[in-house]
């Protein structure tokens, strides 16, 4: 553990984006100053935590204030999912997500079709304004294009997948998870649901007996990553459930 003594919002602010996977705001310092230049450093899939949402006999003058609105603002983020849970002082975890779109690509990697759900994240106003090479030169961040890999990926017939922040027309930026080079995922390794008109999804059925466990999750929670890139993986989840299972019963 490295432990770093320094202003808040000065080390927030020289973090480099989307640089950690657990953001904990305590102090004021990353929730109620600075909350931008925290939110900022959170990867996609990563947590942004909070605590002290209900009311404390210390809060400071005009904190209960405060609450609602930050509240208020983090449900209205695009980027994040959160969830307020009345648990100890009142905590609020909110983790970034991906936005999804669909667009169809030429050989050579220049887009000649999209779906429209993906347009207000894009810097074009029209479908039209984003096909060729648009989609990158109008849309992307100025750090995040990589034109020449997209090409060179497309080139060379090789799948590829880039994060990358697009501009909505009305200015801000929201994070995407670009894939392109292959077919559309399959339903069954988490492809889009309806993305893609025309599509046939496998179904299938599954008899729970007595005393079978049941588990629910979402690819976040096996995908997550440690310092060495390791996934936490389904295996490992599969054996955490078994050892618990008889407290669920």
């Amino acid at each position: 553990m490295t432990l770093i003594l320094e202003d808040g919002a000065r080390f927030l602010k020289s973090r480099p984006p989307r640089s950690y996977d657990l953001v904990f705001a305590d102090a004021m310092q990353g929730k109620y100053e600075g909350l931008e230049a925290a939110l900022a450093v959170v990867r996609v899939g990563g947590f942004y935590v909070i605590d002290d949402m209900l009311p404390q006999e210390d809060w400071p003058e005009g904190n209960a204030a405060k609450v609602p609105l930050l509240l208020e603002r983090l449900a209205q983020d695009h980027d994040f999912v959160m969830v307020p849970i009345k648990w100890s002082s009142g905590v609020a975890v909110a983790v970034r997500q991906i936005r999804t779109g669909c667009a169809n690509q030429r050989p050579s990697g220049s887009v000649r079709g999209a779906t429209r759900n993906g347009c207000p994240y894009r810097a074009q106003q029209s479908v039209k304004e984003g096909l060729g090479w648009g989609w990158m030169r109008n849309a992307f961040h100025p750090e995040d294009r990589a034109e020449e890999e997209w090409r060179a990926a497309f080139a060379a017939g090789q799948p590829f997948e880039k994060e990358a922040r697009l501009r909505r027309a009305a200015g801000t930026y929201r994070c995407f998870l670009l894939r392109a080079g292959s077919d559309p995922i399959p339903l069954d390794k988490g492809g889009p649901v309806g993305v893609l008109p025309n599509s046939d999804y496998e179904s299938d059925k599954i008899d729970l007996r007595h005393g079978d466990v049941l588990v629910l999750y979402t690819d976040e929670a096996v995908e997550a990553e440690n310092q060495a890139r390791e996934q936490y993986s389904a295996a490992r989840l599969a054996k955490i459930a078994s050892m618990y299972s008889q407290q669920s019963r």
